[in-house]
């Protein structure tokens, strides 16, 4: 069933719509990651987050089912929602490996997240405008900023880089004057499910969003249900009940004021600023080159009351736009973390309120709460822009100009990424672990390593599991897990023959029948 786009007033776009926001999300992913046949089999793949969560999907989804439903004890005992692995889709892999015996490649979910995102930016402008040219304007403008490819390309955290999911919350609650129905009214509840089992930040993004809603149109029933959803989810998947590590840090991670206009030298303008503090380069929220140059064009005109405020005369989509940045400042305010940031220097310190500390300590890196803030005002400029468009036809030769430079932004960041030197470095390891198992063996893993060692060996499980079939391993990296519980797993000591124990060169290991040497460990078969 083909989706619908119901604007405001009521008018629906059916498969057209649909197949032309598609076709952004192809082009874009073909710009900044590559054509959709070389991401199928894996092509952006280096050494990082990105094989670590896609092989603890390939456990999981050849496993057989647990309760809770995202327990994966043969990778390390790590649950798929610790893992990044993408609940939902994980669990829909599995489902279709059980029913048909083929194993759904995570590498789908990459291609997945470029084809939705622009599809879920043509419904929330549909929401905002009844005008086709701000609509597309806003299109282009969200799909080209940097924020959700620079998540995939650079640091490649998969999962969270599902942003399609914070628009699909911006759009899922019905606001008065829009047409409604019996999935309509309710829909907000798969959006929340989707967004709390695809990663954690985006759950607390979407829950937000969607109570805030709910909250202002004094729908308290529905928002109690959205809050007892999100608790069922977290304990159906097991995210409740795994052991895990607090981590602190906030501070570090905290949002700088002007990380809107901060390019980490991604886009086709250099940094804004200097990076002081290094977890500060997690923190991509750049508008766009384009976006900003809209942004400052329509507060010119906004100055001047040449355009209306929220560049749209309709009170309902005023209404949404309204509540939508009201989340969306408090989850940036949220994001400073007691702190005062600007252009790299820290200029003030509160101290955490105690009912906040946990919140923090669970989420470390909170400069990505701002990414809300940064898609709707990336969404305002839009609306500006065509307001801008509709009163002074001349101001379409602008519009050009800030969708080239938003494009550019984009093309130039897929010229970075991923470097060819962790490209070669990923085949070398290939070509390591290939004649060191090909031969054959049991496809159990043993290994006494720490969190940091376990961390370094991300490539490696992607290859032991997803191209060798390793069908068991001991430990696995897991970002919270306490060094207690990786203790309490099975010792290389209990390792028999055929199976593959991995120590730290220069340590004590059992008898090989071969080995290998990679980066600073020892693979041994024993």
């Amino acid at each position: 069933m083909a989706m619908r786009f119901v604007s405001a007033s009521g008018s629906v776009h059916g498969l057209a719509s649909f197949a032309a926001t598609a076709l952004v999300g192809l082009v874009l992913m073909i710009v900044v990651a590559g054509d959709p046949v070389s991401l199928w089999a894996g092509g952006l793949m280096v050494d990082g987050d990105y094989p670590n969560a896609a092989a603890a999907y390939s456990m999981f989804v050849r496993d057989a089912w647990h309760w809770p439903l995202g327990a994966n004890p043969n990778f390390g005992g790590i649950n798929v929602f610790f893992s990044d692995a993408t609940p939902w889709f994980a669990l829909l892999g599995k489902a279709v490996h059980t029913v048909s015996g083929l194993e759904m490649p995570f590498h789908g979910l990459v291609i997945l997240n470029f084809i939705l995102f622009p599809v879920m930016a043509y419904r929330l402008l549909s929401k905002l405008t009844e005008d086709a040219l701000t609509r597309w304007l806003g299109v282009a403008l969200l799909s080209f900023s940097l924020i959700m490819p620079v998540r995939i390309i650079g640091a490649q955290h998969i999962a969270l880089s599902s942003y399609w999911v914070v628009l699909w919350a911006m759009s899922a609650v019905p606001f008065p004057g829009e047409r409604r129905s019996a999935l309509r009214e309710w829909e907000f509840l798969p959006a929340i499910a989707v967004a709390i089992w695809s990663h954690a930040y985006l759950g607390a993004m979407c829950a937000v969003l969607i109570l805030g809603q709910l909250l202002w149109l004094r729908q308290w029933l529905k928002a109690a249900i959205v809050l007892c959803t999100a608790v069922g989810l977290l304990y159906m998947i097991g995210a409740l009940s795994e052991p895990r590590l607090p981590v602190g840090g906030a501070r570090d991670y905290a949002f700088d004021i002007l990380a809107f206009f901060q390019s980490l030298n991604w886009g086709v303008v250099p940094m804004l600023y200097p990076i002081i503090d290094l977890p500060q380069v997690d923190t991509i929220v750049y508008l766009g080159t384009g976006a900003v140059l809209a942004l400052f064009a329509g507060l010119v005109a906004v100055a001047l009351q040449q355009i209306p405020l929220w560049g749209t005369s309709d009170k309902g989509a005023g209404q949404r736009l309204f509540v939508l940045l009201s989340m969306g400042m408090a989850l940036a305010v949220f994001a400073m973390a007691f702190t005062l940031r600007i252009g790299g220097p820290v200029l003030l310190i509160l101290p955490f309120p105690p009912l906040l500390d946990a919140l923090y300590e669970n989420f470390r890196a909170t400069g990505r709460f701002s990414g809300v803030l940064a898609y709707l005002l990336i969404v305002v400029s839009a609306l500006w822009l065509g307001a801008l468009c509709r009163k002074w036809r001349a101001a379409s030769i602008l519009a050009l100009a800030v969708v080239g430079l938003q494009f550019a932004d984009a093309r130039y960041a897929g010229s970075l990424a991923p470097l060819p030197q962790a490209l070669s470095d990923a085949r070398a390891q290939a070509d390591i672990v290939d004649a060191l198992l090909e031969p054959g063996w049991s496809g159990r893993v043993y290994r006494d390593l720490d969190l940091i060692q376990l961390e370094d060996q991300r490539l490696l499980d992607y290859l032991l599991v997803h191209e060798h079939r390793a069908v068991w391993l001991s430990s696995a990296h897991g970002a919270r897990l306490p060094p207690e519980t990786i203790a309490q797993r099975p010792r290389i000591a209990e390792a028999v023959a055929g199976d593959l124990v991995i120590v730290p060169l220069g340590s004590s290991s059992p008898t090989c029948a071969r080995s290998a040497t990679l980066k600073a460990y020892l693979l041994c078969i024993v």
